[in-house]
């Protein structure tokens, strides 16, 4: 069983749980393993206001917790970096180095990384000693070659150039939004100079002969301005979002 565990730091899972008898520590031991460090300023809960916390005593099932669901909590960001070792193998048959020796490895040439997932990790490179490389985890130009050409030099660093190229044909030949709808919306922005972020579900139509998109109208969602979290602010339950689905429906949006 999967648990998504959503933090004001990000997104966290918990993988290989036991559906049948999953409780509230097999969670916290799960975080710990990758980040023992973390402090906890709110439980873990079952809503993102962190108000409702999760029975300790009780299976994660018998809370109607299940596979994919989602918690939530409130930490330390200062307490959340992610421990990650790497390990040698000795060249025969693959076997690890002693516990020891690990334990010394990942005490030197440590360095904090931001991985894809936006998540801070704290990962043993041997290359984080080189100052001098031509890149983060190369060694200087003069170390690879003695002397090098122009054409050398441009052929090498074109490697780790990326371009973004535009999209050929846009999927939407416009789009237009109601002047009311967008007013509404940003009211509340201005209110606090847009230094609070909030968010809203766009509804409307597709003409497919024009490829124009029109918004009839914005749905904000029940949610909570907070700038510690990643997005700015936390999305609440919302209680009528089924009867917002059905009336867009009805609408035609």
């Amino acid at each position: 069983m999967l648990i998504r565990v959503r933090t004001n730091v990000g997104l966290w899972r918990i993988e290989n749980l036991d559906t049948k008898t999953t409780k509230t520590s097999h969670v916290l031991e799960g975080i710990k393993k990758t980040r023992p460090n973390v402090v906890f300023e709110k439980p873990l809960s079952k809503d993102p206001s962190c108000s409702s916390p999760i029975e300790e005593n009780k299976t994660l099932e018998e809370q109607k917790i299940g596979h994919g669901s989602m918690i939530y909590c409130r930490v330390d960001a200062g307490t959340c970096v992610e421990t990650i070792g790497v390990s040698t193998d000795t060249g025969n048959g693959g076997q690890q180095n002693t516990e020891t020796s690990q334990k010394n490895n990942l005490n030197i040439n440590m360095k904090r990384t931001i991985m894809k997932d936006g998540s801070i990790q704290l990962v043993h490179d041997d290359t984080a000693a080189t100052k001098n490389g031509f890149r983060p985890g190369m060694l200087a130009l003069r170390d690879m070659k003695k002397s090098w050409t122009l054409a050398e030099f441009v052929h090498m660093d074109s490697q780790f150039s990326f371009k973004i190229k535009r999209q050929e044909e846009a999927w939407s030949k416009g789009c237009s939004l109601d002047s009311a709808c967008c007013g509404g919306f940003q009211n509340y922005l201005r209110e606090f100079n847009f230094s609070r972020q909030r968010f809203g579900y766009l509804y409307g139509s597709v003409d497919d002969d024009t490829m124009k998109v029109k918004v009839e109208c914005i749905y904000e969602p029940p949610q909570e301005a907070d700038p510690d979290s990643a997005e700015g602010f936390i999305a609440l339950e919302d209680p009528n979002e089924e009867v917002v689905e059905e009336l867009a429906e009805m609408l035609g949006l």
